[in-house]
């Protein structure tokens, strides 16, 4: 009889360790989205079951603002969120909030300029550079309250001789940049992707010059664990980077490699802000980095020029505020891509 007992024992943890991560109540994780492009990696791995193969459920949440996102991971109502390291981020790190950087979500790779000046059709044979924009008035989202925006803004006057002040910027959101553009009440818009295709499709603007020209390699979005996610849910938060890896890697393959393009881009149209199929033929689209590698170097120079443009008080050490490790981990399962 005992030995009966030993034997169904045995058998039911056998089980258990034979049985996928699926089998078990699923994780619930919590993930701030902007229904944008750069969110792909996200939806792909919803889309394709991968969070569930890793024993995760996925409730999306949209925020519209950096400051919103901070906000929603120091409190845990996310546990996750795509942003940009922006002056807010770092001030965050600064107060011992926690928020970690552990993923790419967005950069200027070379030819993946996906966010860019645009002049407007009426005056582009007088603006035929980026130098031809000294006096004039450009929309730029995010001016003045320390945004990544800006900082390639600079770094490509800079690079031409000129600075802020030599041109009349306007703090608008990409949306109102448009309309901007649209009515004439400026000469030229910083611009996101598909606003980019639908200014020269709709006759509205023509593209000057992309993001990777601007500020080459520059770090503009970045995925965010709240510190309870990164420290007290660490096995959850290492499955969920698997599982976005392997939704960035497909996103990769669909757009470098023409592998399954089709499906991808049908599941990012059903998901995203861009419906239009047609579009995904012309977008630049996002560079997301399949092994999830940030820019550390680059962010350390945009936290510096947040610091001596006086939106963060102090230098912080990025290295505090990056956390490599869930990519790392990840990459170790997945294999390099």
């Amino acid at each position: 009889m005992r030995l009966h007992k030993l034997k169904a024992t045995m058998l039911a943890f056998l089980c258990t360790q034979l049985l996928p991560i699926s089998a078990f109540a699923a994780d619930l994780v919590k993930v701030s989205v902007y229904q944008s492009v750069s969110d792909a990696g996200i939806y792909i791995a919803i889309d394709r079951g991968y969070f569930t193969e890793q024993g995760i459920s996925i409730e999306t949440v949209q925020l519209d603002s950096v400051s919103s996102v901070v906000t929603a991971l120091a409190s845990g109502q996310v546990d996750v969120a795509g942003g940009a390291p922006s002056a807010a981020i770092y001030n965050a790190a600064r107060q011992g909030i926690g928020i970690k950087v552990v993923a790419d979500k967005g950069s200027m790779q070379a030819g993946a300029g996906y966010i860019g000046l645009v002049v407007r059709n009426t005056v582009a044979d007088q603006i035929k550079s980026a130098a031809d924009l000294k006096g004039r008035n450009v929309a730029l989202a995010g001016f003045g309250v320390g945004t990544t925006n800006e900082i390639a803004m600079d770094e490509m006057l800079k690079g031409l001789g000129l600075k802020e002040s030599d041109l009349a910027l306007q703090n608008l959101t990409f949306g109102d940049s448009f309309a901007a553009l649209a009515s004439g009440s400026v000469d030229a818009a910083y611009l996101i992707e598909p606003l980019m295709q639908s200014a020269e499709q709709k006759g509205v603007g023509k593209i000057l010059i992309t993001g990777d020209k601007m500020y080459p390699n520059q770090q503009v979005a970045v995925l965010l664990y709240g510190p309870d996610f990164a420290t007290k849910r660490k096995d959850a938060a290492q499955r969920f980077m698997v599982a976005y890896l392997k939704g960035v890697r497909d996103y990769n393959n669909a757009f470098r490699k023409n592998i399954d393009r089709a499906a991808i881009v049908g599941l990012l149209s059903k998901n995203t802000a861009v419906k239009n199929l047609a579009l995904y033929d012309k977008m630049i689209m996002p560079g997301l980095d399949p092994n999830g590698t940030v820019n550390a170097v680059g962010m350390t120079n945009d936290m510096r020029w947040f610091f001596s443009n006086g939106y963060l008080k102090e230098e912080i050490d990025v290295s505090k505020v990056v956390d490599t490790s869930f990519a790392r981990n990840a990459v170790q399962k997945l294999g390099v891509y």
